[in-house]
Order: C-alpha cells, then sequence, then structure tokens
C-alpha cells in the first residue's frame, strides 16, 4: 500500500524515513503525519468508451483516483478511404458512375 498527502490536486508520497520538522521518523504507517491511503481502482470500461484519469479524491481515510469515460474516436481514413471518396465525388459531380 502507498501512502500520501494531495496537494494542489498532485499528489506527494510519503517517504521512508518521512522528514517531520528536521527529524527523520522511520514508520511503517504514516498516517500519523498526515498521509493516506492512495487507492487505484481498476478502470470502467464500456463499448465505444476509453477511461481517462479524471483526478483525485479525497475523503477523510483515504485519496482515490477518479476516471472518466470519453467517446472512443472514428479511426482516422486511410488513404484508401480518401481515394474512394475523391473518385465518388468526382462521379458524383461530373456525373459519371465508374463501373467496378
Amino acid at each position: 500500500m502507498k501512502y500520501a498527502k494531495l496537494i494542489n490536486n498532485t499528489l506527494i508520497y510519503a517517504t521512508n524515513p518521512i522528514n517531520i520538522d528536521g527529524r527523520d521518523v522511520i514508520t511503517t504507517d504514516p498516517t500519523p503525519y498526515g498521509y493516506k491511503p492512495v487507492v487505484i481502482p481498476e478502470a470502467p470500461s464500456k463499448d465505444g468508451f476509453y477511461a481517462v484519469f479524471d483526478g483525485w479524491q479525497e475523503t477523510s481515510s483515504e485519496i482515490r483516483q477518479k476516471w472518466r469515460l470519453e467517446p472512443t474516436p472514428s479511426p482516422e481514413p486511410t488513404d484508401m478511404d480518401r481515394l474512394e471518396a475523391q473518385v465518388l465525388y468526382t462521379a458524383m459531380m461530373t456525373d459519371t458512375i465508374l463501373e467496378e
């Protein structure tokens, strides 16, 4: 388990030893020094969407990673897709349809 503090939506992980007022404190439980467990849940999944990091949520007992779902973008057209579109556009504009 990793422990951290959340400062300006940035995680500051606990080091070992922890430096408190110029003194090194060696501990296996940094919670008395303001650190909380960091929980990183599995990314959500949904067809047609992908998970994106959306910051951190701090509660009284933990710091939890947040996710949001974004729509999966359409793939970029290939060169062949572009060529076929241009041929179709030219055929429509000149009223000529090429037979395959």
